[in-house]
């Protein structure tokens, strides 16, 4: 446990925009967001699951590297949390017995026999066990949360084991320490952590759900008896429903701003209104009747609830939320939602609302934040080291005590005295007596000035044999 502040730094990959935070939290679990920033996923994640490891890198290492700078460089970042919430997540109900020799006192020992087993790989292949929550106990005939120190010939455990594809965790892995260096601290679940702040231990006891509207994805975690019940992701979400509404001859862009602008959940309240679009090719605009574009918005949503609605009935029945519902997500904003979920699961349904905490109202009242929140909430591990500053160089003072010259040691000559002398004699008698071409020169020069005879001595010289040199003779 940590007992001086700390910093924490959460990362949610989104298959719209890749988000990342920098977040200061106190011993006692006090919370506060100092930065927070975002980069357009462009395709690189789909349906919540990295699809491009490289380009998801390199977006993820911008945003890390804008965090760093907010700490003006103080801060190093060297491990992150991630999350897990998209296509190809679910939990399995596992329940396992651990019988005794002879009646005797249940121990420590024997619940974590039962969590070693229960952690274990599915037998499945395909999936990978991100974690088992929520343990449920029988002992002779009775339901417990501690079953430590009854006496017993033995003992059941009902668990939630928590399931991902294995190229869900493996492409985290190369992202984060492979291709980024950096440690990955723990791979949340985004639907638990999310259930963990916006639901009451109430509402988990009555029976209640969480649900995810995301972009690629929609995840659902369902509590019952104050213990997860079950956990499904369904690969709809609100980009299905800019898709469709590209049918109407108009680009993607347009579609997200009219999904987000003028779209319900409920096509019956548009009436006669109309909204003007551009078309596809964005140079040409024209108007569309509002009925006709909540007709596509309305059918795709209808899909994604009647989905989420056949699931709760699956696990809780028809009447197991009676502790409602909580929505997040980008998704849920989208207008008549929450009516057209009241409708399927005939139970009270609310946005993501946390009052008691007034420092981060930000990211409550922005459903699309809520995940980073809740990441920052989960976090309890110091994710960045101070940075050392470099030790400054000493400086040599300048040498101001010359010694005196009677102190100078004295200078030996760099040639000594009998081969300096040996060298002038050399020189001096090659000066004395120049060289052969240099008389022929001078000759030649004395020659050639006055005469035609010297005129012509001066071309004739180039061609004919050089005279001997009396002095050579």
């Amino acid at each position: 446990m940590q007992t001086d502040k700390y910093s924490v730094v959460v990362v949610d990959l989104g298959t719209d925009k890749i988000k990342a935070a920098l977040a200061e939290k106190l011993p006692d679990g006090t919370l506060d967001i100092l930065e927070r920033t975002e980069i357009p996923a462009e395709g690189c994640i789909l349906r919540g699951g990295v699809y491009n490891q490289r380009v998801t890198a390199e977006k993820l290492g911008v945003l890390l590297r804008e965090l760093e700078e907010a700490t003006e460089g103080t801060r190093r970042i060297t491990r992150i949390y991630t999350c897990i919430g998209g296509q190809g997540l679910r939990s399995k109900i596992e329940e396992l017995d651990l019988p005794f020799p002879d009646e005797r006192e249940i121990t420590a020992e024997d619940l974590n026999d039962l969590s070693h087993t229960l952690q274990s790989d599915p037998e499945d292949s395909l999936y990978a066990t991100l974690d088992t929550v929520d343990p449920l106990y029988h002992v002779n005939g009775n339901l417990t949360d501690d079953p430590i120190g009854i006496k017993a010939k033995s003992l059941r455990v009902r668990s939630q084991r928590i399931l991902a594809k294995k190229q869900l965790p493996d492409n985290l892995h190369d992202v984060v320490e492979d291709k980024l260096g950096l440690q990955m601290e723990e791979i949340m679940v985004s639907p638990i952590i999310l259930g963990n702040t916006f639901l009451t231990k109430e509402q988990k006891k009555l029976g209640s759900a969480v649900i995810d509207f995301g972009c690629g994805c929609t995840s659902v975690a369902l509590y019952n008896n104050g213990v997860l019940a079950g956990l499904r992701t369904f690969p709809l979400g609100s980009q299905n429903i800019t898709l469709d509404l590209t049918a109407l001859h108009i680009g993607l862009s347009e579609a997200e701003r009219v999904k987000k602008n003028d779209g319900s959940a409920d096509a019956g309240k548009a009436q006669d209104e109309k909204v003007l679009v551009k078309n596809a090719d964005e140079r040409s605009s024209r108007e569309i009747p509002l009925y006709e574009i909540n007709q596509y918005v309305e059918a795709r949503t209808r899909e994604i609830v009647d989905n989420i609605t056949a699931f709760v009935h699956e696990v809780l029945g028809k009447n197991g939320l009676p502790g409602g519902v909580v929505l997040t997500g980008g998704g849920s904003k989208l207008k008549e939602l929450p009516q057209l979920v009241t409708n399927a699961l005939q139970t009270k349904v609310e946005l993501s609302t946390k009052t008691d905490d007034l420092g981060n109202t930000f990211y409550i009242a922005n459903p699309e934040w809520n995940l980073v929140y809740s990441m920052c909430l989960a976090a309890n591990t110091p994710c960045t080291d101070e940075v050392e500053e470099e030790p400054e160089l000493p400086t040599t003072p300048p040498v101001t005590d010359f010694p005196e010259d009677s102190e100078q040691p004295e200078q030996q000559p760099l040639i000594p005295e009998d081969e300096l002398g040996e060298r002038v004699r050399k020189e001096a008698s090659t000066n004395a007596s120049p060289h052969p071409s240099k008389r022929r020169k001078k000759k030649a020069e004395q020659q050639s000035s006055g005469s035609f005879r010297g005129w012509l001595q001066g071309v004739l010289a180039p061609i004919m044999p050089p005279e001997e040199d009396e002095d050579e003779e």
